[in-house]
């Protein structure tokens, strides 16, 4: 069901109610303006060094999940992996740019750490 959003007013923004965590979760579509943010954002989360919310899946931070729903992070900490997992399903169906674009830079920044250095 889309949802008309103020931050993108010629469109409707997509979203997803899904159940988790024995609530409704509403996960969002993120408009290029929230990817932008999330790029400039994401330096800021690696200096956290919270293991956990950067690598228990491989494909999306704890952070990344506030952003595509509901959740507050006190609440995403109160979930079972499992049912994160629906919410990390829902928001790559509706943010396919976004999960393309996150593993074109992971690729980027592997492909220049292993790299033989410049002669």
């Amino acid at each position: 069901m889309a949802e008309l959003d103020t931050t993108n007013p010629k469109g409707l923004r997509q979203e997803r109610t899904i159940e988790a965590g024995g609530r409704k979760v509403v996960v969002r579509e993120l408009t290029v303006g929230e990817v932008r943010a999330w790029l400039k954002d994401a330096n800021a989360e690696l200096d956290r060094n919270d293991l956990v919310a950067l690598a228990l899946f491989a494909d999306i931070t704890l952070d990344d999940l506030t952003r595509f729903s509901d959740l507050s992070r006190a609440e995403l900490d109160a979930m079972l992996p499992s049912e994160l997992d629906k919410v990390r399903e829902a928001a790559k169906s509706l943010n396919p740019h976004f999960f393309g674009l996150r593993e074109r830079l992971a690729n980027a920044a592997q492909a220049a750490a292993t790299a033989p250095p410049a002669t």
